[in-house]
């Protein structure tokens, strides 16, 4: 009888591995083809504004997404990659480039780059034709504070690429960071420098916020309000 427990429960632990790598399977499919039909209404004519990421858990990759929708609403042609999809030619052909960054551990790069720090960061290139910004994740509690987007940031100026707005450290996602990160692509004349028809379009206009009327007072559950702006 404890064999053919143990044999039927080997067989349950079979089948629920089995389950759970189909899942996983049905998720990752759904979700690379959710990036394929984003990816197809970023794009444009134009050269595009490349928002590459370098990702260890997925966070930069998300802000990455978001600054992409964020520049398309605004007109631009976008293109978003990992740093391991691109090599050198593809950075020295683009005019404009965005890098959202995380780094692993005490300074080095995450999953999301270990290629391009391979390929790519071992010399020196020529950049003076790139603008670009960069957003490095990280926290304070590790000796070297965003280690590998400070590496990043220093090798392209060192191949000559020029930043167009200084670097942006966040710290254990700090939303005062990450807002002046928003800032930059959402506030009132902000720029992006693209070529071609896919020229970037008029920032948001800001809206003022003149009136604010709670609809349910003494509710129990969230307040509900109505605004006028």
């Amino acid at each position: 009888m404890d064999e053919a427990l143990r044999h039927l429960a080997a067989a349950a632990s079979v089948l629920l591995y089995g389950a759970l790598c189909a899942a996983t399977w049905r998720r990752e499919r759904r979700r690379a083809r959710a990036l394929a039909e984003d990816a197809a209404s970023l794009a444009g004519t134009g050269a595009p504004v490349l928002v590459l990421h370098a990702s260890q858990t997925g966070q930069a990759e998300t802000i990455a997404w978001q600054t992409a929708r964020w520049l398309h609403a605004r007109g631009a042609a976008v293109q978003v990659k990992s740093l391991n999809e691109i090599d050198l030619a593809t950075l020295q052909a683009a005019v404009h480039a965005l890098f959202v960054t995380s780094t692993y551990g005490e300074g080095d790069p995450p999953d999301g780059a270990s290629a391009f720090v391979e390929r790519v960061m071992g010399a020196r290139a020529q950049l003076a034709h790139l603008r670009y910004a960069l957003l490095a994740l990280g926290d304070r509690q590790y000796a070297h504070f965003c280690g590998f987007g400070r590496r990043l940031d220093g090798w392209l100026r060192d191949s000559g690429a020029v930043p167009s707005h200084e670097r942006i450290d966040v710290d254990n996602g700090d939303d005062a960071a990450l807002a002046r990160w928003r800032g930059q692509w959402q506030a009132e004349g902000a720029h992006v420098e693209v070529d071609g028809d896919g020229a970037a379009g008029e920032a948001f206009q800001p809206w003022r916020l003149r009136a604010r009327k709670l609809l349910n007072p003494g509710s129990a559950g969230a307040p509900i309000f109505q605004l006028a702006l």
